[in-house]
């Protein structure tokens, strides 16, 4: 993938008013909770400093099953946060062995999601838009759709 695409995902990701399709959130991440750049987040249930529903924490299926979208940054020691809720994102994490255009659904792993085909009545939260072969998971241009 050459720089200039990169970038050209990049910041429509990050100024949702030039590309329509995109939408950018603020949500608040408690104290307690770390944030990486491209973790796909959740309601936190739990948390409460501005309200229920307006605090996120990494998404796994267990615990969140509210799914927001990709965190544009990093965060620690609390603070409001910019999540992309729809649109392309070219820094979300994906896991192993997908294959471009796998649904991406909640996973067990906090943050990272999983690729199925989804149950009915299923959580989706995008696509990928390229494959990762990489043994492990990684950041790759992902179509969030946690709208």
């Amino acid at each position: 993938m050459s720089r200039s695409f990169t970038a050209s995902l990049k910041d429509s990701a990050f100024n949702p008013q030039e590309n329509g399709d995109c939408q950018v959130r603020s949500f608040y991440s408690e104290a307690a909770t770390v944030l990486v750049a491209g973790q796909w987040v959740g309601i936190d249930p739990a948390g409460a400093a501005f309200g229920i529903g307006n605090s996120v924490k990494p998404l796994d299926s267990a615990a969140l099953p509210m799914p927001v979208g990709v965190v544009l940054e990093a965060k620690s020691g609390g603070g409001w946060v910019e999540v992309l809720t729809r649109g392309v994102c070219a820094f979300a994490l994906v896991p192993n062995g997908i294959a471009a255009g796998d649904v991406l659904i909640p996973s067990a792993t906090a943050g990272v999601p999983a690729a199925s085909a989804p149950a009915a009545g299923e959580i989706q939260l995008g696509y990928a838009l390229v494959a990762n072969g990489t043994g492990a998971p990684a950041l790759a241009p992902c179509y969030v759709k946690c709208e």
